[in-house]
């Protein structure tokens, strides 16, 4: 009984030495910004609206994304620290149901890496803004 005991405890001890950390919890609702700001003569909400990111991580394997003022939805695809959004539905609509260009705008997954201040790091490669922008998580209410 004590060698098993001891073989669970080294097993243990090896496992997070090798990095088998317990993965990141992307579950929630993030807020991220862009920072963009309207130059003079044009509208501010506009830029807010393109300024801004939202998503929020579902139970259930699923995302809802803001980004840029378009509302999209799909299915993540977890990776250790990092997470690939990858759309399947665009204002309500499947994908596969879109122009062509939209498809092909949006047939590569956003990305999410968590970071250890528990923000995550968040890209759109759909996006004309390549830089990474920080999201925080939204307290629960």
């Amino acid at each position: 009984m004590t060698v098993i005991i001891r073989i669970i405890a080294v097993g243990g001890l090896a496992a997070t030495a090798f990095g088998c950390a317990k993965p990141f919890d992307f579950k929630g609702h993030w807020i991220g910004d862009r920072g963009l700001v309207a130059p003079a003569g044009q509208d501010p909400v506009l830029f807010h609206t393109i300024s801004k990111v939202e998503v929020t991580i579902k139970d259930n394997g699923r995302f809802d994304l803001f980004d840029s003022g378009v509302s999209v939805s799909g299915f993540i695809d977890y990776s250790g620290d990092s997470a690939g959004l990858q759309a399947d539905t665009i204002f309500g609509r499947a994908l596969k149901a879109q122009a062509s260009e939209v498809q092909d705008r949006w047939s590569k997954a956003c990305q999410v890496k968590g970071q250890k201040d528990g923000t995550v790091l968040y890209q759109n490669p759909n996006s004309t803004s390549v830089a990474s922008i920080v999201l925080k998580r939204e307290p629960k209410p």
